[in-house]
């Protein structure tokens, strides 16, 4: 195992994610000396337990309790979508000014998060209007790519009207800027 406190308690975060059955092993390997090595070994120990609720949101409160004092957040918001919502779940549960705050900020990751990934999963774009949307960069006019592409104006306007919507934007600049963004082109 790893000497360095950071690339152990990854590598044990890792190897928990993969093997529920190994997880006592693993765990116990982890240092706990100082408060960042207790708040990973609490949430290391609750992502393990996600299968059994109340064992992980023992944990969390645990993480909780340990970090009430100094105001932590960056740790919890860095943490995988099954334990934000687990976090989530244990703020309505127990409501306090810095939970709140802490379900706040972790609200809001998972949103940007699903924002900039979940827009083209939930509605990915097809061959062709991937294919119109690469031809936009080139700066042609509409009508010169749809003669390129052997289509009719008005089916390429149908594409783009579907292009802009799955995007969701309004224009053919904020598109490709939309699809840069996304790593589509």
């Amino acid at each position: 195992m790893p000497k360095t406190t950071t690339i152990l308690a990854f590598t044990v975060a890792v190897m928990v994610s993969k093997s529920a059955s190994a997880n006592s092993g693993y765990l116990s390997k982890l240092p706990t000396k100082t408060l960042r090595e207790k708040l990973n070994f609490e949430l290391i120990s609750a992502q393990a337990k996600l299968d059994k609720p109340l064992d992980a949101k023992a944990h969390i409160n645990n993480a909780i309790t340990l970090s009430t004092s100094q105001g932590h957040r960056r740790i919890y918001l860095s943490q995988r979508a099954p334990l934000k919502n687990l976090l989530l779940d244990f703020a309505t549960d127990h409501p306090n000014v810095y939970i709140e705050q802490l379900a706040a900020a972790v609200r809001n990751s998972l949103k940007s998060n699903k924002q900039s990934h979940g827009i083209i999963q939930e509605n990915p774009l097809t061959k062709r209007e991937l294919d119109i949307l690469r031809r936009l960069t080139t700066g042609l006019p509409i009508t010169q790519i749809a003669a390129s592409l052997h289509i009719s104006n008005n089916t390429i306007k149908t594409h783009l009207k579907n292009v802009y919507r799955k995007l969701e934007v309004d224009s053919r600049d904020s598109a490709v800027a939309k699809g840069k963004e996304l790593l589509l082109l």
